[in-house]
């Protein structure tokens, strides 16, 4: 049996789904953007601004810097893959020592 692991391959998936995860970052970013200005400039006063302030509250606090659920899945994505090159390496060293 062979096993062929292509490192490139294995670095191209993992800034695939950083850049992906990013770009949900930024998108979420961009959304509480515009939320906040509809909030501020459109809906002033009644249920729907207060319902709008609550909800950009609720995503804001969720995609603080501490709670980035994208960014902790990226940076679990990305070092899964430099894991798994090392492991790969260790393990066939011994056939290029």
């Amino acid at each position: 049996m062979e096993l062929i692991v292509h490192d490139e391959y294995i670095e191209e998936v993992k800034n695939f789904f950083t850049s992906s995860f990013d770009g949900l970052v930024n998108l979420t970013n961009k959304y509480i953007n515009i939320m906040t200005d509809a909030r501020e400039n459109g809906f002033q006063s009644g249920k729907t601004a207060d319902a709008l302030k609550t909800f950009i509250s609720q995503v804001s606090m969720e995609t603080s810097d501490e709670n980035i659920a994208a960014d902790v899945v990226s940076g679990s994505i990305s070092q899964y893959c430099i894991n798994f090159l090392d492991q790969i390496d260790d393990a066939d060293k011994e056939l290029y020592d």
